[in-house]
């Protein structure tokens, strides 16, 4: 991490699935989350601020790789 880097929450949120006649699916979350739901849907804080993240760690780590000559 650098100065400046912002953690964002990432983790499997517990979950409502409502199911469409066309198999479409909607997730919302689960109203009592004490209740036996087994579906749980990936929660990603600021998916912008993420990917914008993700984009410029990438290129960096990119930037790293070395290329052996001859492959």
């Amino acid at each position: 991490m650098e100065a400046g880097d912002e953690v964002l929450r990432e983790e499997m949120e517990r979950c409502r699935l409502d199911v469409g006649d066309d198999g479409q699916f909607t997730a919302a979350p689960d109203p009592a989350p004490d209740a036996a739901s087994n579906f749980r849907v990936y929660f990603r804080e600021k998916p912008e601020e993420y990917q914008r993240g993700m984009r410029e760690s990438l290129g960096k780590l990119y930037r790293r790789f070395k290329l052996k000559k001859g492959t």
